[in-house]
């Protein structure tokens, strides 16, 4: 049985449409190949944005916080930065009022011993170093919390050993 010219055309246009197994026919038009969650949320974890970035951005975007970490790799992947800078934006307004329940310093990745520290260099309570330091984290501020730490420790009287 011979094929007619328009039934090859057919089959060639339904093959060159055909979506490969695991992309979705939704993905982005910048995007050239599928890529997977896993690979999206490499992304973001070899960027600039923080847990507490992606847990403003999940409460914002209502989806869960592995979602939104592959969310935000991708639209790194797509280079669409001001959207995301806008999104967390407009994620942060507010939210230094409950930054201890936002962004608790030990989410983060610092101790009870970085934060008595803090205390000593701002001249703080505890209660006020640990709001100051999630302040920082919501608007952020990471690295200027890194220097201001660097500092506390070099001038603590009990150096940290690490």
């Amino acid at each position: 049985m011979s094929l007619t010219r328009r039934q090859m055309l057919r089959s060639a246009l339904v093959g060159a449409l055909a979506v490969p197994a695991g992309a979705s026919i939704l993905a982005h038009p910048r995007t050239a190949r599928a890529e997977t969650r896993d690979q999206e949320r490499e992304r973001y974890y070899d960027s600039e944005y923080t847990y507490c970035d992606a847990k403003l951005l999940a409460k914002l975007w209502k989806e869960d916080l592995s979602e939104t970490k592959a969310r935000i790799g991708r639209k790194i992947g797509w280079n669409d930065l001001d959207t995301l800078k806008s999104e967390l934006a407009k994620a942060r307004r507010g939210k230094d009022r409950n930054a201890t329940k936002v962004c608790p310093y030990d989410e983060a990745g610092y101790s009870y011993a970085d934060m008595q520290v803090l205390s000593l260099l701002w001249d703080q309570r505890m209660s006020e170093t640990k709001a100051r330091a999630a302040r920082k984290l919501v608007w952020g501020d990471k690295k200027v919390l890194d220097t201001f730490l660097q500092r506390a420790w070099k001038q603590a009287p009990h150096r940290r050993n690490d």
